[in-house]
């Protein structure tokens, strides 16, 4: 008979952790195709609920991020897993960074006044 103890299962279940992380980074990636810099998946200190952050260019690349992390956790409690990994909360703090506010416009889109000297 095996035996399991206390240290034992603490370790099997941070196993478990890390694997649903990475198994929804690699989706979120592979659903964006790479668009997310700066992704960090891991779980939230007040709630245990997974939390997404980094920065991406579109709001439809965040919404595809957001699908693909509840896509990933749908799919884990589809296989059966634990029952309370099925109600975790998600918390999607990915910026979204329009190109368009880190750069000026083009000079020939700003607008010139000119003065009359008359």
């Amino acid at each position: 008979m095996i035996r399991s103890t206390s240290a034992d299962s603490s370790q099997g279940v941070e196993g478990v952790r890390a694997a649903k992380l990475l198994r929804i980074t690699n989706l979120i990636r592979a659903r964006t195709y790479d668009r997310v810099q700066n992704l960090a998946v891991t779980f939230a200190a007040d709630s245990g609920g997974v939390l997404l952050s980094g920065q991406v260019h579109t709001f439809y690349v965040k919404q595809l991020a957001q699908h693909a992390a509840l896509d990933a956790m749908r799919g884990e409690t589809a296989l059966g897993s634990n029952a309370a990994m099925r109600h975790e909360i998600l918390y999607n703090e990915i910026e979204v960074r329009h190109e368009a506010e880190a750069t000026p416009p083009p000079a020939h889109m700003m607008k010139t006044t000119t003065h009359n000297g008359t």
